[in-house]
Order: C-alpha cells, then structure tokens, then sequence
C-alpha cells in the first residue's frame, strides 16, 4: 500500500523487524537463538535500514528539491527533529550512569572508572556532534549503535546538496558516489561491509545510494510486485543473511536488500498485506526507538545477572575482545538464556513504545510546529520516515 504521502507501510513493518534482528544480534548468549547462523549475521540488516533510507528520502524528497520546494535547511531541520531529540536523551542517561558510577561504589556491577574506556568526554563531544562514524576513534563509543545515525545524518545533508545543485544529473551523482563508496569500502575496510566507527559514512554512503537508484527505477517503472515476488525476494534476503558471514561478499548485502524494497514498496502482495496489520505496523513506527534504546537496555540487563545471576542459574564470561560488542558473553543453561532473550525483545518493544510516544513522536511535532512557523506558516506536506537505526 503506497499513500498519497509516500508513506510505504508495509517497508515500515519489515523495518521494525529488521531492527529487532539488530537487537537480536547485539545480545550475545550461549543460547540457541543467539547461536543461529541468521542471528549472528543480523548485523547486516543495518544496511537495510540504509538502503530503505535512500529509498524513502529519495521518494519524499527528490523532486521537491529538484524544482526548489523545500531547502536545505529546513530539510536537515526535519531530519534533526527527527533523529536528534532520542540521541541526546540516551546520552544523557548514560552520562547520569558515569556520574553515578564517580559518587558511590558499584564494584559489583562495574570495575570501569567513570568515564573511561569507551565512555571518555573526549567521546562524548563527537557523539554530540554526530561524528562518531569517521574513525576519529578506535571503537565504537558512548550508545554503540548510534554510529548509523551520525552516518545517516551526514548522508542527508550530502543528498540534499546533491539534489539541489545537481539537477538532472544528481541522480547519476548519487550513483557515482555509491559506485565510488563501494570500491572504498572493498579496498579499505578490513572487514567489507562490517565497517561501523572507522568507515561507517562510507558504509552508509553506499548503502543510501543503492536506496536512492531503486527509487530511481520505481519511479520509471522499472520494478516488481505481488505476492511471487514478494516471496522470492523475502526468501533471497532471509538466505543470503542465513549463509553470507563475513568477506566481500558481504559488500553485495545492499544490493539484495534493495529487491525487497523494490517488491514490497508496491504493496500488492500479500506479505505486503500481513505487514499492515497493526502490530507489525506499530513495530515499524517504533523502530527507531528500539534500535536507540536496545544497547542500553541490554547493558542493564547484564547489570542484573552481575547482580542475581548465581540465583538465576545465568554468568557473564568473558570472551574475545570485539569492539562492536561488550567483552562478555552471557551462559547457562539454553532454554534460560532463550527466555531471557525473548525477555530482553519483550522489554525493548516496552522502553522502545514509550521512548516513541514520549520523546520521539513529540519532539518530532515540535520540530516541524517550529519550522513552520519560521517559514511563516508553511508546513511539511511529506511526511519521510528516517530510517535507523
């Protein structure tokens, strides 16, 4: 189902599913749910969110830019309002953790000083500016996943200068750049795709652009729908991620995840219709949020088995050190730590809807009251969903 706002509900419910997968593989258990070759690969579904990003931001966008009706600055206004609000609230969270950590004694939860390690105001002064993708340090830092949202925020202001200036040629810049960002990433990046703080902008760059060339063929169309479709390109994305798990095939992850953007944005399917019941819908509007707030939560989560984990029968042991995790793993028995991640998904939805309800959907209002009003009344008659992460 497309909407007359180019509102894509049912791409809104495969990103709120996408951002669970996110989640899911960020908690790392000895568990059989943590262990599933789909789950550990999860990671790339951040690509998804990129990809969908290009392709949204380019529908809603686009062609507002290319005849002069909206501006650069208003357009990174809106995106502000969006991303920023729930960003700066989850550092200040973290930030009343440090401050805790400096006055009283928590040496059963944390041996860590306050504000050491990956919590350094050095660090902190980058994630407030958003620049924690750029390898200005040597790991992921402060809310971890937020690295995708400094990506993308850079990516916005990239595409609106690009569709502004460019004119009819800006959709073959963005092409090029994506060409340019993919053969960055295959000879810099150690790990192909799996770039996050040192070449997380590239990665984005890349990702945002393959979004933006789908968009290109719908609007020519140049695409596919219905149910076989849906299906086929479904079950391909489900197979690549189950069985791609690392090296530069990966770097073809953007690629396959544009298929199912193509397929699904028509809504004529009937997996298209399943994802526009209301629960899938309410996780797609939400997704931002649970992606926000899913580290912080599992990190309290792991609080807590510190804390109990002898009464629960459940340990954190330490594992290989990887900058785009914790350097513990959580063990015991398989079917508590099952339920202790189906717990976990439980209670990000939770923290998640009210992060949404109270933080993002109202300041996201504020945002654009505030611009309209600036523009002496005006308002925004497209309404495009940020992506993230």
């Amino acid at each position: 189902m497309i909407t007359n706002r180019h509102h894509f509900v049912a791409l809104d419910s495969l990103r709120g599913i996408c951002a669970l997968a996110v989640v899911l593989f960020h908690f790392r258990t000895e568990g059989i749910v943590s262990n599933l070759s789909f789950v550990q690969n999860s990671w790339m579904f951040v690509d998804f969110f990129f990809v969908l990003s290009g392709f949204v931001i380019s529908a809603a966008y686009a062609e507002r830019f290319a005849r002069g009706g909206v501006t650069i600055g208003r357009f990174m206004g809106l995106r502000l309002g969006r991303i920023y609000p729930l960003h700066i609230a989850i550092l200040f969270l973290m930030i009343v953790l440090e401050a805790l950590l400096l006055t009283f004694d928590f040496s059963q939860v944390s041996l860590r000083q306050p504000f050491s390690g990956n919590r350094t105001l050095a660090a902190l002064g980058t994630n407030l500016g958003l620049l924690n993708a750029f390898g200005l340090h040597s790991a992921l830092t402060w809310n971890g996943p937020s690295w995708s949202i400094a990506a993308e925020m850079w990516m916005y202001l990239l595409f609106a200068i690009v569709f502004s200036q460019c004119g009819r040629w800006a959709w073959w810049v963005m092409m090029a750049l994506g060409a340019g960002a993919l053969i960055w990433l295959a000879i810099a990046s150690p790990d192909a795709l799996n770039a996050t703080f040192a070449l997380g902008f590239v990665r984005c760059a890349y990702g945002f652009s393959i979004g933006t060339g789908a968009f290109w063929l719908m609007s020519r169309r140049i695409g596919f729908g219905g149910s076989l479709a849906e299906g086929l390109t479904a079950g391909l994305t489900i197979a690549f991620v189950t069985l791609v798990a690392n090296g530069l095939v990966t770097l073809i992850a953007p690629l396959v995840f544009a298929l199912p953007v193509l397929a699904f944005a028509r809504g004529e399917g009937r997996l298209s219709q399943l994802l526009c019941v209301r629960p899938l819908a309410w996780l797609g509007a939400i997704s931002y949020s649970t992606y926000m707030v899913h580290s912080f939560v599992q990190a309290r989560i792991g609080d807590v088995v510190k804390l109990f984990g002898y009464d629960l029968g459940l340990a954190l042991r330490a594992r290989s050190s990887n900058p785009d995790f914790p350097s513990e793993i959580l063990s015991g028995a398989a079917w508590k730590l099952d339920l202790l991640t189906l717990g976990m998904v439980v209670i990000v939805i939770c923290v998640g809807s009210l992060t949404y309800l109270w933080i993002e959907k109202p300041c996201r209002a504020w945002s654009r009251s505030l611009l309209a009003q600036s523009d002496n009344g005006t308002s925004d008659k497209v309404s495009a969903r940020s992506i993230v992460q």
